[in-house]
């Protein structure tokens, strides 16, 4: 084979390569905006999920702590810590 045989063997692949190389690219780049438009439309759900789990374990707190001093109280009160105990789990 010529040398000007395998130059033009040389230029066909890295004509073949580049194009390969620019349609991989823009494929990437169509991906990546698909991506994240798709991104931008579930923040706000994951962020709304996130807020309404902090909401929740406050409320349980919030309750926990309502349980801790009518408990405290129904013992300072006079009653057994069995019976505040039984009286309590009512609730």
């Amino acid at each position: 084979m010529s040398n000007n045989c395998k130059a033009l063997q040389i230029v066909s692949f890295n004509n073949k390569l580049s194009e390969k190389i620019k349609s991989s690219r823009k494929k990437l780049i169509d991906y990546t905006v698909k991506f994240s438009t798709v991104l931008s439309g579930v923040m706000p759900i994951i962020k709304g999920i996130g807020a309404a789990a902090v909401d929740g374990a406050q409320k349980a707190s919030d309750l926990q702590n309502a349980y801790v001093k009518t408990f405290n109280l129904l013992t300072t009160g006079g009653e057994k810590a069995a019976e505040a105990t039984k009286n309590v789990a009512k609730m």
